[in-house]
């Protein structure tokens, strides 16, 4: 089972109707249509806390990932490609965040490796997978400038996991 977080590219419209709010890693509109709309509906866009990223990993995200694994699917996917809430605090045209989640690419990187480990430690080693896009275009700016570094260092801390016995069920590139 695929479980994911839309961020900056929710449907404000929508999400207002369910009484909940518009937050990304940092409040930079998909589009000057989603501005448009958010505004007109009064739920424009709102930078993350730290303390609603740790909910958003310890709990939202360990939640789904538990329930997935208690009904019976082999493995959970991460979907930290196309655009979606991951991808958004790696690209650094979409995180512009001055602590421990922005900046450099250690920075930019470290929401998705406490997800990952985190959620590790709630469904189980070799029960979790990870789905990257690093050439994405698609719900971004632009292609992230620093794909390249910036993704090795993200493979690379997945390697040291995995060195460490703390392997992903796979990793998924597109």
């Amino acid at each position: 089972m695929q479980i994911w977080a839309r961020g900056r590219v929710g449907k404000a419209d929508l999400l207002k109707k369910h009484g909940l709010e518009l937050k990304a890693p940092s409040a930079i509109y998909h589009s000057d249509e989603a501005e448009r709309v958010a505004v007109e509906v009064g739920n424009t866009i709102r930078e993350l806390t730290e303390e609603q990223i740790m909910d958003i990993i310890f709990v939202q995200f360990a939640n789904s990932a538990r329930l997935a694994i208690v009904s019976g699917v082999d493995f959970v996917e991460l979907h930290g490609a196309n655009g979606y809430l991951i991808e958004q605090f790696i690209h650094p045209a979409t995180n512009k965040r001055t602590d421990k989640y922005g900046g450099a690419i250690e920075g930019r990187a470290w929401f998705a490796l406490e997800l990952i480990d985190h959620l590790c430690t709630v469904i189980g080693l070799g029960k979790l997978a990870v789905r990257l896009s690093p050439f994405n275009d698609f719900h971004v700016p632009y292609v992230n400038p620093t794909a390249e570094e910036d993704y090795t260092h993200i493979v690379k801390e997945l390697q040291n996991r995995t060195d460490n016995g703390r392997a992903l069920a796979f990793l998924d590139i597109t």
